[in-house]
């Protein structure tokens, strides 16, 4: 039992610090997989190397370890973003337009996210892009 209810406190937790990492509550919702390219399709992390508590490199939060679409969304979300893709499993990208490069057929984006295998997060130089909507 007190096991049981340690995991619940540690979840509770968790899930207080997500949303307050973010910043703000979002909804998001799916909206292709498209072509990456240079320059960049989602390109509003360009010279930016920290976001909240995420840190950025090359223009993408990468993860390896827990990358997932609400993992993204909450980074793309502190930057006030209209969208977000993610990429070949590990990285996220950031802007305010995307389709610069075309869409490309679903199967592109089969990659599984790396921290959540239920998911799929895009390809080799394929972003699966979504819309932020932020709630009041």
């Amino acid at each position: 039992m007190q096991c049981k209810m340690l995991a619940l406190i540690t979840c509770a937790i968790l899930c207080a610090f997500l949303h307050s990492a973010a910043g703000r509550a979002v909804e998001f919702a799916y909206l292709g997989c498209f072509v990456d390219g240079s320059p960049r399709d989602l390109n509003g992390l360009y010279g930016v190397s920290r976001i909240g508590p995420f840190g950025v490199g090359s223009s993408t939060a990468s993860n390896s370890t827990a990358m997932s679409r609400e993992y993204c969304a909450d980074v793309c979300s502190l930057g006030g973003f209209a969208y977000f893709g993610v990429q070949a499993g590990v990285q996220c990208f950031c802007g305010n337009s995307y389709g610069s490069h075309g869409a490309v057929a679903e199967s592109n984006c089969g990659s599984t996210c790396s921290g959540n295998a239920a998911q799929k997060c895009g390809g080799s130089w394929r972003n699966s892009v979504f819309a932020l909507t932020y709630l009041s």
